[in-house]
């Protein structure tokens, strides 16, 4: 007497849905705290500022992705000087994830091939938003990424805007 065994199959869809429903049920709380701050960061608006005397003009999303990725930093004749804020969070990843699509690990491994190849030099990291103020104040051709709340329009010109 032989027993014949069907295969179980599923499609992609179930797949999927058994994918994500055992993460999420094996997540711990700050994994998917993580993934709440992720989402929430991804929504955050931000601006992209320049001094207020700057002779920097309003830029595309796609203009910003080549001069934070070093792939053009000259616009109308203008060497732009970009600044990177350093914590991964927040305005940062809203920032990159509209501008060029990438989160930490794709941007960190960017960087990794550009320098290797010494084809490229990542933006000036500051650590914060008063780091900003001070470096705009001294450099007329530096742009930067904040907040929208923090931006302080008596000091800067607002050149890219996401809400």
């Amino acid at each position: 007497m032989s027993i014949s065994v069907k295969p179980f199959l599923l499609s992609a869809k179930a797949l999927f849905c058994l994918y994500l429903s055992l993460s999420l049920w094996f997540s711990s709380p700050a994994a998917l705290a993580k993934t709440y701050v992720t989402a929430h960061a991804e929504q955050q608006g931000f601006v992209v500022v320049a001094r207020i005397d700057s002779p920097i003009p309003s830029l595309t999303a796609y203009q910003l992705g080549g001069i934070f990725l070093d792939k053009n930093r000259k616009i109308h004749g203008l060497l732009i000087q970009p600044l990177d804020l350093e914590a991964w969070q927040g305005v940062k990843q809203a920032f990159y994830k509209h501008t060029v699509q990438k989160n930490a690990s794709q941007l960190n491994a960017y960087w990794a091939r550009k320098l290797f190849t010494g084809r490229g030099k990542p933006p000036r990291s500051v650590p914060d938003v008063k780091s900003i103020y001070h470096y705009l104040r001294r450099n007329k051709q530096a742009i930067a990424y904040m907040a929208v709340e923090d931006a302080d329009l008596n000091r800067v010109r607002i050149i890219y805007t996401v809400e």
